[in-house]
């Protein structure tokens, strides 16, 4: 063999070797983005299992990741930051120095250079090119907005024809949004419109518009699943909704509370229902419920802040029609929910709204302390509509605010028969329906029903002690106490033995420490042998029952 055959088979080899440590390097960086490599590196070689892990610590350990990332993506953002407000503050050097036209025309040319400069870096700079984007698309609703407003001598002097300028680019961008798929330009398309409300100084103008973002961003998440941009709107609308109960000082008006409510409540309660559509949502995803239930609790909440500031302003003595118009469509919306929604919490944070509403309702029409009877039976009505959507959690709530109310009136109201005994036959219904329907509301604990009982067991003794003469408490406790344990054979429940028993201690001690002192002899000795009998009769059951069960385990 020749010297220039050995030469040449030198290069060739040279030249395979190179290509091996291309596929090895290939194979690498498949395996740390997940592709499987075409070769194992037992096929390669040691050389290349070495190769392949002194390249990845090398790599790993410089930090050029991070050095990389910011230069690339974080100076895009400065830059087109700084170059943003670099032209806005030329454009108003050159309206100042009374070359409008000249300025929107600037600005306009400037706009469509960088739309230029974006689709040119497209394919070579992504990352720069969706920043130019944005720069663009804000540049372009600052010079339009410029045309007319904050300016003394506006080269548009027609404050419509200004607006629907406006609403012309904010309707370009939502498009533009709807084409690109971005829910981030969606959200600057949100923004500007929000703005073009708030500039526009005219209620109903203001209020229909954010309306409309109400409208459009609940479209979009049922669209597209663009549920960040959802919440976003969601804090904006109502942000939107406060600076116009505040007079709208951004435009020059001294900040405090709108005269008049111009029927704004109307607005109110259309985004409060737009909003309440994301209880609808039965994507069966895992995710999806939570954003569900964030939505619908987020605008629950803001929605809420923001009536009591409408309520407080202008409604403090006619708000009833108001809370009877929210419990409607509360009530009638999470019977919808029963049908059309997948999830338990959705018909459940209606209907409990639906009825807060319509005790706050009651209340503006009775007052306190008789509102707490109508109380008390509208708590029984959320029990048989909780049975009706098989939902235990309007129970739990249900049972928690009828504690409140209970506890409220008896602490800090003067006793009223009515109320007294509205509250016992609640209770005690409440806690019977409980048992009887427990397997239709997979109630697995007994708290909620001996919360009842409990309850039950209090008024009843509270109530005759305020509604009888006091020559008669003790025996009317003492015949309270022979229908318990009447119910509790009937029933075969214990629970209401516990209530006799206890019935028949506080008949006791009330004929001891109180009846000795107080009452004539002659209700005295009715009431001592009267108690005497039903103890003695209670003994002799409790007797008998003990035998009959020693007997039954002594044949077992």
């Amino acid at each position: 063999m020749s010297l220039g055959e050995n030469s040449i088979t030198e290069q060739l080899d040279a030249i395979l070797d190179k290509l091996r440590m291309m596929d090895r390097r290939i194979n690498i960086i498949e395996s740390e983005i997940g592709i499987k490599p075409a070769f194992t590196e037992e096929e390669e070689g040691n050389n290349g299992k070495a190769f392949s892990k002194a390249e990845l610590s090398e790599n790993k350990s410089t930090g050029h990741g991070l050095e990389s990332g910011f230069g690339e993506y974080g100076l895009a953002w400065i830059g087109n930051i700084v170059l943003l407000f670099g032209i806005s503050f030329l454009m108003r050097y050159i309206q100042t120095s009374g070359y409008n036209l000249i300025a929107s025309l600037f600005g306009y040319f400037i706009v469509a250079g960088i739309f230029l400069l974006s689709q040119y870096l497209k394919t070579t700079y992504s990352f720069l090119s969706r920043t130019f984007n944005f720069t663009a698309l804000a540049l372009m609703y600052y010079v339009t907005l410029r045309l007319h407003f904050f300016l003394d001598e506006p080269l548009i002097a027609n404050k419509t024809i200004a607006l629907i300028l406006l609403l012309a680019v904010v309707i370009f961008q939502i498009f533009y949004a709807v084409k690109l798929k971005s829910g981030i330009i969606a959200g600057m398309a949100f923004i500007m419109m929000v703005c073009t409300a708030i500039v526009s100084d005219s209620t109903h103008i203001l209020l229909f518009l954010i309306t409309v973002v109400a409208a459009i961003s609940t479209t979009f998440y049922f669209r597209y699943g663009w549920w960040k941009l959802l919440l976003f709107s969601i804090f904006l609308v109502y942000m939107g909704f406060v600076m116009w109960f505040l007079s709208n000082p951004i435009m020059g008006h001294t900040a405090g509370f709108i005269a008049t409510h111009q029927f704004g409540f109307l607005y109110l309660f259309g985004i409060g229902a737009i909003y309440s559509l994301l209880a609808i949502d039965n994507k069966k995803i895992e995710f999806a419920e939570n954003i569900a239930i964030s939505g619908v609790l987020f605008n629950g909440l803001l929605f809420s802040l923001t009536l009591v500031l409408f309520v407080n302003s202008f409604f403090k003595t006619d708000y009833i029609l108001l809370f009877f118009l929210i419990t409607i469509y509360c009530l009638v919306f999470s019977v919808v929910l029963k049908y059309r929604s997948i999830w338990k919490f959705a018909p459940a944070f209606y209907a409990l709204y639906g009825f807060l509403a319509l005790s706050i309702a009651v209340y503006g029409i009775y007052g306190f302390p008789r509102v707490y009877w109508l109380l008390s039976l509208q708590s029984l009505l959320v029990v048989i509509m909780a049975l009706w959507f098989r939902n235990k959690i309007i129970v739990l709530m249900n049972a928690m605010l009828f504690i409140l109310f209970f506890c409220i009136y008896l602490s800090s109201s003067e006793s009223i028969n009515e109320v007294n005994y509205s509250f016992a036959l609640v209770a005690l219904a409440t806690a019977r329906i409980l048992n009887w329907k427990k397997d239709r509301l997979e109630i697995k604990t007994e708290l909620i029903r001996n919360m009842y009982l409990l309850s039950a067991f209090v008024i009843i003794l509270y109530a005759f002690y305020h509604s009888l003469p006091v020559n008669f408490i003790t025996l009317s406790w003492t015949i309270v106490t022979i229908c318990y344990f009447v119910l509790s054979i009937i029933l075969k429940n214990v629970k209401y033995r516990y209530m006799a028993l206890g019935t028949m201690v506080a008949a006791a001690l009330h004929l001891f420490v109180v009846d000795l002192a107080r009452i004539d002899i002659v209700y005295r000795v009715i009431a001592f042998l009267f108690l005497a009998i039903i103890s003695l009769f209670i003994s002799v059951y409790y007797t008998r029952r003990i035998k009959k069960i020693n007997k039954e385990n002594t044949v077992g």
